[in-house]
């Protein structure tokens, strides 16, 4: 059964999920076939949630029927003693306020990354304001809306006060601990925290991040690129460099260059008990393709214009060869 859609006279508000709605959420409330392959179900997310006592999550009622789902993370949710141990565990400074409770603190702007195709949440999040940065990371193009913007649809009446101009220079400067942070994570090998500094940058070809790895976790899936070449820098712990099949010991003030090509497939492992923090930085060239040599995927993207994401992006793993006319008429 699939629930009627609220209009603008209906009373919605969120509910706490029990034993009476979860059926619905998990079972009736289900993605749109064109959909799947875009956005986790909801009895994923709410499996997820188990295991993240950060998680606040939700049902959206309408009129008294379940409508929807959401899902937030407030750190408010953490006991201190948690908390303090999920910062040490990142190698962060843990801020004084907790994180991220839109309701609650001030915030100057707000990230998203979605999958781009024809069902892509993409146009819905543009119509909203946020702006691509030209980032693709794991086949999804991230977004960013700026908060502050006064000529968008979040921007705050006519009469407010006049608007200030950005010198261009403030774009060729960020500062690590005033980016935010961005968790990459897929248990249980993978757990990494990410300051993308050049979001939102001056930088048209360059990328960078400063990346956080936990302990006994991975970075990235060991992985090459045809087009993009990458510089790391080691700047605390310590670890191993997967890579051409080698493992290497390093540590802090290691520098590895990576070149494009076949003979260079490569992946940090944090085999210490300390975090291993690092500078990531890369070229953007495109066409690029970049292969995963564990799984067996390939990953193949173009991008004309970064402020408009990928022109064309596949992911796949490979198969038999098709014969130049396959498919032809």
């Amino acid at each position: 059964m699939t629930p009627a859609l609220p209009d603008r006279g209906s009373t919605v508000v969120l509910r706490e999920i029990d034993a009476s709605t979860v059926r619905t959420i998990t079972d009736e409330l289900q993605l749109a076939p064109h959909q799947v392959d875009y956005v986790a179900s909801n009895a994923v997310s709410l499996a997820q949630a188990l295991f993240h006592p950060e998680a606040w999550y939700r049902a959206i009622v309408a009129d008294g029927v379940p409508v929807g789902f959401v899902m937030l993370a407030d750190e408010t949710l953490l006991t201190p003693e948690a908390r303090r141990a999920a910062w040490d565990a990142a190698g962060e400074p843990m801020p004084e306020q907790p994180r991220l409770s839109l309701w609650r603190f001030m915030i100057d702007h707000l990230q998203a990354s979605c999958v781009p195709g024809p069902a892509s949440p993409q146009p819905f999040y543009e119509a909203l304001g946020f702006v691509p940065t030209g980032v693709i990371e794991d086949g999804e193009v991230g977004l960013v809306l700026d908060l502050d913007r006064r000529d968008g649809p979040l921007a705050a009446p006519a009469d407010a006060a006049a608007t200030t101009t950005v010198a261009p220079a403030t774009a060729a400067l960020r500062h690590v601990d005033e980016v935010a942070l961005h968790r990459e994570q897929r248990a249980p090998l993978y757990d990494t925290l990410c300051a993308r500094l050049g979001d939102g940058s001056a930088a048209r070809k360059l990328g960078a991040s400063v990346d956080t790895l936990a302990p006994g976790m991975r970075g990235c899936p060991y992985h090459l690129h045809h087009a993009q070449e990458e510089l790391f820098v080691v700047l605390d712990g310590e670890g191993h460099l997967r890579v051409a099949g080698e493992m290497l010991p390093v540590r802090a003030g290691h520098v590895v260059f990576m070149p494009a090509g076949p003979d260079y497939p490569h992946q940090f492992v944090n085999t210490s008990a300390r975090p291993l923090r690092y500078v990531s930085i890369g070229t953007r060239e495109t066409p690029e393709i970049c292969e995963y040599p564990d799984s067996g995927k390939d990953q193949v993207w173009s991008v004309s214009d970064p402020a408009r994401g990928p022109d064309y992006l596949a992911r796949q793993r490979r198969g038999p060869p098709l014969d130049y006319w396959d498919g032809e008429p």
